[in-house]
């Protein structure tokens, strides 16, 4: 597998360098999660927009360098990034240096709760009864806890508004 061959050619460096277990992880993101996740979604998406999206932390010399540092200098005193944060406490204020770590969340009830919600309601019958495997009643009290206001089930009508589309595009 890829993993067992990265795994291979880490081990041959280890043994070199003293390298430990979050080295592992800095170098299996580098290789694997690095280029096949994130620069992949990235250039899709900025090629799509018809933007260059350019990647600072990614230049060669600063990865090697990053990966050179000591392991006691990526974490320490269980803050990540610690010596990436530490450089930059003269640039930004404490609270955003140190704040927990946040994903990006798409503000899908403002962007496109209405449009969801009819939809859902529109073609809920037909769907539950082409698929056979969702409760209409179920998914009905799912359009009523939204529309009442219970904003923390706008992920599940997504799921269910993009299920819904898909099947239709792909399945009648």
């Amino acid at each position: 597998s890829v993993i067992s061959k990265l795994k291979s050619d880490f081990d041959k460096h280890k043994k070199l360098h003293h390298l430990d277990d979050i080295d592992w992880m800095c170098y299996l993101g580098i290789k694997q999660q690095v280029p096949e996740r994130y620069l992949y979604r990235m250039d899709r998406l900025g090629m799509a927009n018809s933007i260059e999206i350019r990647s600072p932390f990614l230049d060669y010399n600063l990865v090697n360098y990053a990966l050179s540092i000591p392991s006691s200098y990526k974490i320490k005193n269980g803050i990540p990034k610690y010596i990436l944060k530490k450089s930059l406490e003269g640039t930004l204020d404490q609270e955003t240096l140190y704040r927990k770590k946040m994903g990006f969340c798409v503000p899908l009830r403002e962007w496109a709760g209405e449009v969801m919600i009819e939809y859902v309601k529109q073609n809920l019958p037909k769907f539950c009864r082409e698929t056979g495997v969702f409760s209409e009643p179920g998914l009905r009290r799912l359009v009523t806890e939204i529309e009442n206001g219970n904003e923390s089930m706008t992920n599940q009508l997504y799921t269910v508004y993009f299920l819904m589309a898909w099947y239709e595009r792909w399945m009648y």
